[in-house]
């Protein structure tokens, strides 16, 4: 299967952007990441990789070179509609985690809750006794043979 050279990159740069958004899956390929993470930058970089996208994959649909030009509206609409399906994306992903979180609050309730609720019970020394040969009388031995 032969791949164009702009398919390649696109996919290098999504796999470069993952890496910038769960550093934790690229910590195995890469060093990890400073504990002050510099977001100016991040968005620097954002920024620029973002035109180079839209502009990619605009060509990459089959508009003319002219059309992903940033000042021009077919540009324009596609940045802004690829804007609105993100923010939706994100917005989905920020409802399943607070529902998430909300599930895991409500199982710790009722975990903590049925734990109240359990009496404790110690056995003492008797009870154990009682238990270990009513545990042992409770076996058959083999027949003896006559």
């Amino acid at each position: 299967m032969q791949f164009k050279a702009s398919t390649i990159t696109t996919v290098a740069f999504i796999a470069g952007l993952a890496a910038v958004c769960h550093p934790a899956a690229a910590a195995a390929a890469e060093p990890p990441l400073e504990k002050d993470f510099n977001y100016d930058d991040a968005l620097r970089y954002y920024h620029a990789e973002t035109a180079a996208l839209l502009k990619q994959s605009l060509f990459s649909a089959g508009f003319a070179i002219d059309e992903t030009d940033e000042v021009d509206e077919i540009y324009l609409d596609f940045a802004e509609r690829a804007l609105n399906a993100e923010k939706e994306r994100i917005e989905r992903i920020r409802d399943a985690l607070k529902t998430q979180q909300q599930q895991q609050q409500q199982q710790m309730s009722k975990t903590q809750q049925q734990q109240r609720h359990q009496p404790m019970t110690i056995p003492n020394s008797s009870t154990a006794a009682r238990t270990a040969t009513t545990t042992n009388s409770n076996h058959s031995s083999p027949p003896t043979p006559t």
